[in-house]
């Protein structure tokens, strides 16, 4: 499983070059290496927000590969690059602007997963190389970890930042300069995208070609016997829940 960020710097809001600090989504995985998933996830989001980033900065890795595909097609749909490759930013990770950000969510939220998932491991509850252990797992903690993510994203974008010492990024809630930026002396970047623009893009990219879920809808309507709502489980139930699953379903 890995937890999937887009922040506002791919949006592009900008502030005298810096770069507003708002979460549009965080998704929890099932794969940290499959182009389709990752490709999906930002055609999704351009498709609910219908508006694009004029720069989309990213890893260099074969998983954002269709995404960065994407994006380049359309900025060369409704953009102004003489190249649209231009409009892609490879960079590593580290260097972006919400390092706190990840380190506030590793300390609140995915310690205490991590912590779960290992005692299960230890004491061998769980096996990594099982196909079946492996998806059960997923089935049980996917959706508790993203309902949790949620509630951090909102927190997050509702919460003021303070101005901090030799960093210089605008100060604010997030959710309002990203709504407002005008307050901040800031304007909203991009282009703007119609159904045409996005259905074209999925044609031409087969991005919505077949499922990303990670469960045949057989095993996932064979799990949903037993475990029915797994997004309504407590965090502190998820061990327990996964559990009953591997116990009850052969």
């Amino acid at each position: 499983m890995w937890l999937s960020k887009l922040d506002v710097s791919t949006w592009n809001l900008r502030i005298l070059g810096y770069f507003l600090r708002k979460i549009v989504f965080l998704t929890v995985i099932f794969s940290n290496s499959d182009p389709n998933v990752i490709g999906r996830k930002y055609f999704d989001f351009l498709y609910t927000y219908r508006h694009m980033p004029r720069y989309l900065r990213v890893d260099r890795g074969n998983e954002t590969g269709i995404m960065t595909a994407i994006h380049a097609y359309l900025i060369g749909q409704v953009g102004d690059f003489d190249d649209p490759i231009d409009s892609v930013i490879f960079g590593k990770s580290t260097s972006n602007k919400i390092e706190r950000w990840w380190r506030d969510l590793h300390e609140r939220l995915e310690g205490y997963f991590k912590e779960q998932l290992k005692a299960l491991l230890d004491n061998h509850l769980y096996d990594p190389e099982n196909v079946q252990d492996r998806k059960m797992l997923a089935y049980i903690f996917i959706p508790v970890i993203q309902r949790e993510c949620n509630t951090f994203v909102n927190i997050w974008n509702e919460h003021r930042i303070r101005e901090q010492k030799d960093l210089l990024l605008p100060v604010g809630i997030p959710d309002h300069m990203f709504d407002f930026p005008e307050t901040y002396g800031a304007f909203k970047d991009g282009f703007p995208l119609t159904e045409e623009n996005l259905r074209d893009t999925a044609e031409a990219s087969g991005v919505l070609e077949g499922s990303i879920d990670f469960l045949e809808e057989d095993e996932r309507n064979l799990f949903g016997t037993v475990i029915p709502f797994p997004e309504t489980i407590k965090c502190s139930d998820a061990v327990k829940s996964y559990l009953t699953l591997k116990r009850r379903i052969p």
